[in-house]
């Protein structure tokens, strides 16, 4: 399969190997904007923070650690998880310090790279795209887009999140584990004519004037790495094999379920008969539909927005359900099927308990909280902000989905599978 072999040299502080073919690529060090300079983190030498150790599923992860060469009060900590009978490898970096730093951002934009490597022993190339939003399907489809010459030749960026290249002898593959839907992009694959690609951050990587001392080291999201003699046919197979045994350390959340979604009535409802989403959203009609999805083979029944009063308090709507679920979970157990419910924690309504006790995170723009606005055709809402920058101050997530979530619905042992929604835009000073 791969063998990974540890250096000290800046574009190449550890190599990854195909071990039939004896082809390899070098990983460079990562760099950081640390009090308004660019830190490249590049460790003296490297050891071994404790055993490897064997994972659940099988997966062995590695621990290495090095004291930085342009700091020695910071360190850059390296993790890999392996598995014995994969091609891919998993991991992620730590940057720790011992003195008081801060994560900046002096241009106004993240000011970070994970990797860079030189892929010019390689001829064909391509971007692997996994939620791309087909209006036809109305679905998120996988899009696999060829990267030509040109796209090197100007310095073009791709979203990704998977970029493979082919020569050949062999394939290899370069992931990262973030959403990535265009436009919005978070972080993205730099492309130079020396045929070397860059995976660098593009924003909401961190904040800026982030501490990054002894109780605030900084981890980098997971990042994906894997190599195979043969093509890229032969990476695809070893890749979903990946996804299904290895990628997660609970083995149980990999079991494949198919699912259903009542917003694919809801919005058919009101494009196709003039109603809102929300007016056959009942007990009857969603009993009606458990029965017809059992009979094709739905596993996860998942009710969409609008099976609540309001946002922040998550209580079921006493009007469209007014056994609070009960009927619909028991439905469900019948057929030995699973109940999941929407759920955005950003969300809180104007008159929720959760919004009235906690103005402190609604979000702002340039400095100015919006309006609420209506949720689904529910009670408007605030938009409100899942993290806080102030110290002491527990996470708006931890309120919304710890505290009333669970405590009102996920406690009551009715739903196994919450679906959150929680993309929104922001730019407090403090972020």
């Amino acid at each position: 399969m791969v063998s990974i072999a540890l250096s000290t040299e800046e574009n190449a502080i550890w190599t990854l190997s195909e071990k039939q073919t004896g082809q390899s690529i070098n990983f460079a060090a990562p760099t950081f904007e640390v009090d308004g300079k660019q830190l490249t983190a590049l460790p003296k030498q490297w050891d071994m923070v404790n055993a490897p150790d064997t994972l659940r599923n099988g997966v062995v992860e590695y621990k290495y650690k090095g004291i930085l060469l342009a700091d020695t009060s910071m360190s850059l900590q390296v993790t890999f998880r392996v598995s014995p009978q994969s091609p891919v490898v998993r991991f992620c970096y730590k940057l720790e310090s011992k003195s008081s730093h801060s994560l900046t951002k002096t241009s106004g934009k993240d000011s970070l790279t994970y990797f860079s490597t030189n892929i010019s022993g390689f001829q064909k190339f391509s971007e692997i795209r996994i939620s791309d939003f087909n209006e036809q399907f109305h679905s998120f489809n996988l899009n696999d887009r060829p990267i030509d010459d040109r796209f090197f030749e100007d310095n073009m960026s791709v979203i990704g999140p998977i970029l493979v290249s082919e020569n050949n002898d062999a394939t290899f593959l370069f992931a990262y584990e973030h959403g990535a839907q265009i436009p919005d992009r978070f972080i993205e694959f730099g492309l130079n004519s020396s045929k070397s690609i860059t995976l660098k951050a593009k924003k909401g990587n961190y904040y800026n004037k982030q501490p990054l001392d002894a109780l605030n080291p900084y981890e980098t999201i997971w990042f994906e790495a894997a190599a195979v003699k043969g093509s890229k046919q032969t990476m695809a197979q070893n890749y979903r094999t990946f996804i299904l045994k290895d990628i997660a350390i609970n083995t149980s959340s990999r079991t494949p379920y198919i699912y259903y979604n009542t917003w694919g009535f809801q919005e058919r409802n009101k494009c196709w008969n003039g109603k809102k989403y929300l007016t056959d959203l009942n007990l009857e009609h969603t009993l009606n539909e458990i029965a017809v999805a059992h009979k094709i083979g739905v596993d996860v029944f998942i009710i969409d927005a609008g099976w609540f009063s309001k946002t922040g308090d998550w209580k079921a709507n006493p009007i469209s359900f007014p056994d609070s679920l009960r009927q619909i979970k028991a439905a469900l157990d019948s057929f030995h099927m699973k109940l999941g419910l929407w759920y955005s924690p950003t969300q809180a309504a104007v008159t929720s308990s959760v919004a009235m006790r906690n103005s402190n995170f609604k979000t702002s723009f340039n400095g100015h909280q919006g309006e609420p606005s209506e949720v689904w055709e529910t009670e408007p809402s605030y938009s409100m902000c899942l993290l806080s920058a102030i110290k002491k101050t527990p996470h708006f997530f931890k309120i919304s989905f710890s505290g009333n979530f669970i405590k009102v619905i996920l406690s009551s042992d009715m739903v196994e599978y919450p679906r959150y929604s929680a993309l929104y835009f922001l730019n407090s000073p403090k972020t």
